[in-house]
């Protein structure tokens, strides 16, 4: 698991208060579109987390098909079970995505990752420190 994405999961553990929802949009590559997919059809067994969480941390330059479906499969996903999600949901899973990048349009989101805290936008990796500042600025302005 990278970095951003332990510091990000560890604050919201930490803190016990924050709402996390994971936005798909795949603008990157082919591999984020596939990997946004297999996530999505993964959501079908409640296991949509840890696809994510074990797509995000593959390492290397070469990501295609065959090595996020190991992540996943390594993640507890029944693969069968996975590809007759694929199946059965591809057209809400497509109008998902359609969804989510019209959002991301409206919003004027231009690159990954990007963080909506509040009324706060934040589009770059965030560690520990800055979540927990971040989210603080929020509450604060919230209270006043």
């Amino acid at each position: 698991m990278p970095v951003l994405q332990k510091d990000l999961e560890k604050f919201v553990d930490d803190d016990g208060n924050v709402r996390l929802v994971y936005k798909d949009w795949p603008i990157l590559t082919d591999a984020s579109v596939t990997g946004a997919h297999l996530a999505l059809a993964a959501k079908y067994q409640g296991k949509y987390r840890e696809a994510h969480v074990a797509m995000m941390g593959i390492r290397g330059l070469k990501i295609d098909e065959a090595s996020l479906r190991a992540a996943i499969q390594g993640a507890g996903v029944d693969m069968t079970l996975l590809d007759a999600d694929l199946k059965a949901h591809d057209a809400d899973i497509a109008t998902l995505l359609k969804r989510n990048m019209s959002e991301a349009d409206s919003l004027g989101l231009q690159a990954t990752p990007v963080f909506l805290i509040g009324p706060f936008k934040v589009e770059k990796a965030l560690a520990y420190d800055e979540f927990k500042a971040t989210v603080a600025d929020f509450r604060a302005r919230v209270a006043k």
